[in-house]
């Protein structure tokens, strides 16, 4: 079948929403799908080494590239990586008294963090630009448009595909739900309306978890949702041994964590307070630990860490492509994980634990919020990956015992492992997931 996916990031591009799109595509092809591709240009700073190399495989001439306003994602990721590096608001927002009454009345008018509008004025501008292309397309040619939600461009655009092809089916990708949590007044409102809109017009939608499933079943008990997992790419393993650090060592034990932690919503708290407590019973000795971090959020987690006194394991790679992020991961002998299950979010999966399953590393997973048994902790005990330590069920002494005899355990010159269960690891094999994303098209493209 000939398939068009719209997926406003893409290979080559240094993110982790990136990966998901570009693997579909690649072994989509590889099985026999003539794919084409419609997304954003690279901006950033940083390019996917390893997803560079799918590009060859995929075609560079079967992808249509659409760039942003240059201006507005300059203020957009100026904005991220101020909210990123503070956890209080700054004292030139705070204000005096005098001027409470005022800044109320702009609240109520804005509601929304300035990240926010300008998210939603980018996705239309990309959105309009878009149009354009797909106008120069042959649209009728298309079996199957697959979107990829977010930003809000993407699905905008398939949409757009949809209603003007005369054959073309619609499957609608969710990584992450359209309404969330930092959405507020009429923004809320048009997220829900477009929720609801893309799950009517699609004829299937696919999602990341059981979780996501569940969310999406709210806003239309009847549409058709499969769940489509996050994976790894098992071609992908060998990039972890290009770059030459960190450097394993046998007389530390090093922990790993690459990624954000949505302004503290991930928190690693629960690890620093087991680190604090066992340095005070003497059980450990934190001159041998090590804390390597990759990402924007340095701050945050030196502030969570600063909380127990052990600021001093942190060492801050700050942001990398994703090849030295496999390496900082093969290198550590625990991958560090951080999530969220509450009431508002269920079946949070962040990609990078499949890429840590791949690499056979021990996981230490830590979920925040009020909703127990989290999908992810259920994946790690499946796979017996490690240990899973959850806010609404906590068990700060088990998560010592995990910590503690891992230490022991590294201190006698021999790295913790865990054994895999590689039965249930095979099921996020991408070559695997995506010939049951196959079956689906099959089924609607009849």
């Amino acid at each position: 079948m000939k398939i068009l996916i719209v997926s406003y990031y893409f290979a080559p591009q240094n993110k982790i929403a990136a990966v998901r799109t570009t693997k579909i595509a690649k072994y989509l092809k590889r099985i026999g799908h003539e794919v084409e591709i419609i997304c954003s240009t690279v901006n950033d700073s940083y390019v996917d080494p390893i997803l560079v190399g799918d590009i060859e495989l995929i075609g560079p001439n079967n992808i249509y590239r659409i760039s942003d306003h240059l201006l507005l994602r300059s203020i957009n990721r100026r904005l991220h990586k101020n909210v990123s590096h503070s956890s209080t608001p700054s004292k030139s927002l705070q204000g005096k008294s005098s001027g409470k009454t005022a800044k109320k009345r702009v609240a109520k008018l804005f509601p929304n963090s300035a990240s926010v509008y300008l998210e939603i004025i980018n996705s239309i501008l990309w959105y309009r630009k878009a149009k354009s292309i797909t106008n120069r397309l042959d649209i009728d040619s298309y079996d199957v448009i697959l979107s990829s939600y977010g930003p809000l461009a993407s699905p905008l655009l398939a949409h757009y595909i949809k209603i003007k092809s005369k054959r073309a089916k619609w499957i609608s990708d969710y990584r992450d739900p359209i309404v969330q949590d930092i959405y507020h007044g009429l923004i809320r409102i048009y997220y829900k309306i477009k929720q609801y809109q893309f799950l009517r017009c699609s004829d299937a939608s696919i999602c990341v978890s059981e979780g996501m499933k569940k969310y999406l079943r709210r806003f239309d008990k009847d549409a058709a949702i499969f769940v489509i997992t996050n994976g790894y790419d098992p071609e992908d393993e060998r990039w972890c041994k290009k770059c030459s650090l960190p450097i394993q060592s046998e007389k530390k034990l090093i922990f790993s964590y690459c990624g954000a932690l949505y302004q503290g919503k991930r928190d690693l708290s629960p690890l620093f307070c087991a680190l604090s407590n066992l340095t005070g019973k003497n059980l450990i000795n934190l001159e041998n630990i090590v804390l390597y971090y990759a990402g924007y959020d340095y701050q945050l987690l030196f502030d969570m860490a600063k909380n127990y006194g052990i600021e001093r394991i942190l060492f801050n790679y700050g942001k990398v492509a994703r090849d030295v992020s496999l390496t900082i991961t093969y290198n550590s002998d625990i991958a560090l994980i951080a999530s969220w299950n509450d009431n508002s979010a269920q079946g949070v999966l962040t990609g990078k634990l499949f890429e840590i399953l791949m690499l056979s590393k021990m996981v230490a997973a830590f979920i925040s919020g009020n909703k127990a048994n989290s999908e992810l902790k259920r994946i790690i005990e499946n796979v017996n990956a490690g240990y899973a330590y959850e806010e609404a069920n906590p068990d700060q002494q088990q998560l010592e015992r995990v910590v503690v005899n891992a230490y022991k355990t590294k201190m006698k010159g021999i790295n913790p492992i865990v054994v895999y269960n590689d039965e249930e690891v095979k099921k996020y094999d991408y070559s695997i997931i995506v010939g049951q994303l196959s079956k689906i098209i099959g089924q609607i493209g009849k």
